[in-house]
């Protein structure tokens, strides 16, 4: 599995665990925590590209 792979699932398994400890409590929850998440992985990956 490739590295950006990898930073998904964790970031997919981080929402999924929120979700069943009920941190997050509706649909928008989800999006928005995803959203974050993504938002600060691809800040990341831009970083690390220069």
């Amino acid at each position: 599995m490739g590295r950006e792979q990898e930073q998904y699932q964790k970031i997919l398994k981080r929402v999924i665990h929120d979700t069943e400890n009920q941190k997050v409590n509706s649909m928008d929850e989800i999006i928005q925590l995803l959203i974050k998440e993504l938002s600060l992985n691809t800040t990341t990956n831009i970083k690390r590209s220069y």
